[in-house]
């Protein structure tokens, strides 16, 4: 499963558990609706089977119309209902009707109706799926779970080593059949920057520095979605400061994301801090030293004055030297490194 966050997440994301995906055909984001002129939503349709503790897989994704207004790119998520989301993102070219597809991720928890929240623009309709209650583990979308935990040992310090042909394999700790896996594979150049591609079994690709104070990611602007209508960013891609390295205990800062909204200039404040350094973290009957828990909680501010984005969750990480990030948690799912080939 790939947990991401309906409100605020570019980010966890980001680092494979929540991972964004970041579009090489950069762009203005595409304008529209989800409605017809009279008001009522355009054709949606549910694909696949949904039962209790049974994991989405690519056979479950919501079909949608919508009219484009303004062709350009589009990020789409709805809210998280019983333990599962859905999301699409990609470039709508023509004018008129369009159908896109956003796919589904996590896993229900419980039989009954729920009702997601799709947005676009400024529209909103809402999608209902029925969950039965047969149903059993499902299947996930990656390379095999079970087994036991293990790796190389570490032949660096670095708290998130980018060594081309790194491999890290993730579980869900709920279900160690849901399994998915990133390799460090080759570089790009963005916005005059050099980035390692982290690219996962399923094509989604991650941007990722470092310099002399830590590690980065680049973001495309059009994937954020702070549930805040009229948000703007100056630049087509942005980048996020999310871990620093060297690394101690207390160490804070944050990264600021600058925009407009209604024309007036605002904040987006991603804040971490390391609240546990050289650490072990145990599970599975593995033990992993040298580790450093990193807590990200998100802002927004406006005229110097800065307050929580109500609703968005404080995500957990924890990063060991030598092998990188080895544990996500958020709210009550938990993300662990099942393998990993590191150098």
């Amino acid at each position: 499963m790939r947990y991401t966050l309906a409100l605020s997440l570019l980010f966890s994301v980001f680092l494979f558990g929540c991972q964004k995906e970041l579009s090489t055909e950069l762009g203005s984001r595409s304008r529209g609706s989800l409605q017809e002129i009279n008001g009522e939503c355009l054709p949606k349709t549910v694909r696949g089977i949904y039962a209790v503790n049974r994991t989405l897989t690519d056979s479950n994704f919501i079909e949608l119309e919508l009219t484009v207004a303004t062709p350009g790119s589009y990020s789409i998520s709805t809210d998280t209902s019983n333990g599962y989301f859905f999301r699409g993102t990609g470039r709508l070219t023509t004018p008129g009707i369009n159908k896109i597809t956003l796919r589904g991720s996590g896993r229900p928890v419980q039989a009954g109706t729920d009702v997601f929240t799709v947005v676009y623009d400024s529209s909103v309709c809402t999608v209902q799926i029925v969950v039965d209650t047969a149903g059993g583990t499902g299947g996930g979308g990656g390379t095999g779970g079970g087994g036991p935990v293990g790796g190389n040992a570490p032949t660096s310090t670095d708290l998130f080593p980018l060594t081309e042909g790194n491999t890290w394999t993730y579980w869900d700790e709920d279900d160690t059949t849901d399994t998915y896996t990133v390799t460090v594979r080759g570089t790009q150049v963005l916005g005059g920057r050099t980035y390692s591609r982290l690219i996962s079994n399923d094509g989604d690709t991650t941007f990722v520095r470092k310099d002399g104070t830590g590690y980065l990611f680049a973001t495309d602007t059009a994937d954020l979605d702070f549930g805040i209508d009229g948000l703007r960013f100056p630049t087509a891609v942005v980048e996020t400061r999310f871990l620093l390295d060297p690394l101690s205990l207390n160490a804070g800062w944050n990264s600021d994301l600058q925009g407009t909204l209604l024309g007036v200039p605002v904040t987006i404040r991603f804040k971490y801090i390391c609240d546990a350094a050289n650490t072990t973290l145990s599970y599975s009957g593995r033990t992993f030293t040298r580790v450093f828990r990193v807590k990200q909680t998100l802002e927004f501010g406006s005229l110097g004055q800065f307050q929580p984005v109500p609703n968005a969750p404080e995500i957990n990480f924890w990063y060991a030297q030598g092998i990188g990030r080895v544990q996500l948690r958020l709210d009550d799912f938990t993300e662990q490194l099942k393998s990993w080939n590191v150098r």
